[in-house]
C-alpha cells in the first residue's frame, strides 16, 4: 500500500516544529541515524561526494523534513534499505537522461508528472532554489533533487 499523501499543511506544521523545537530535529535526526541505517548509508555514499558541505548538509535536513512529516501524517515510517533508494534513483536518472541536461526545467517537469506526493516534491524543488546566499548552487540542484525525489519515492514505495 503505497504511502498516502502528505500534504503542504503537514510540511508547514513540521516546519514550524523544527523551527520551535530543536529536540524534534534531534529526535528525527536519531531516528534517521539509528533506525534508517539504509537511508543513512544512501546519504554519505561517496556518490556525492561531488557537493558541498552546505549541500550534503542540506540533503540531511530535508530528509529529517519528510521523514518528520511522515511520521506526523501517519504515526510511522517505512524502513528503506539501500538496494530500496538505488533503485528509485535508477528510475529517476533513467526518465529525465533522455532530456539535454541544459534543460533542468523541463526535466524536473517531466518528474513532476502524475507525481502522487507533489507536495513533498514541490517542498523539495522550492528548498533548491539557486540565489545569492542559498545552500545550492547550480551544479547541485538536480542531483539534489533527484536524491530527494528517490528518497520520498522509495518512502511512497516501502510503505505498508
Amino acid at each position: 500500500m503505497p504511502l498516502p499523501f502528505i500534504s503542504e499543511s503537514v510540511i508547514d506544521e513540521v516546519l514550524d516544529l523544527l523551527d520551535t523545537d530543536k529536540d524534534l530535529y534531534e529526535k528525527e535526526f536519531d531516528y534517521l541515524t539509528t533506525e534508517q541505517l539504509g537511508l543513512a548509508q544512501y546519504l554519505i555514499d561517496e556518490e556525492f561526494n561531488s557537493l558541498t558541505s552546505d549541500e550534503r548538509e542540506g540533503l540531511i535536513f530535508l530528509t529529517v523534513v519528510i521523514i518528520a512529516s511522515i511520521h506526523r501524517a501517519t504515526g510511522g515510517v517505512p524502513t528503506l534499505t539501500l538496494d530500496d533508494l538505488e533503485k528509485s534513483e535508477d528510475e529517476n536518472w533513467s526518465k529525465v537522461e533522455h532530456l539535454p541536461a541544459n534543460q533542468v526545467s523541463q526535466r524536473f517537469d517531466l518528474l513532476f508528472q502524475d507525481y502522487q506526493q507533489e507536495d513533498l516534491l514541490a517542498f523539495i524543488e522550492d528548498s533548491l532554489v539557486v540565489e545569492d546566499g542559498s545552500f545550492v548552487t547550480k551544479e547541485g540542484k538536480e542531483p539534489m533533487f533527484i536524491v530527494m525525489k528517490s528518497v520520498i519515492d522509495a518512502f511512497h514505495d516501502n510503505a505498508e
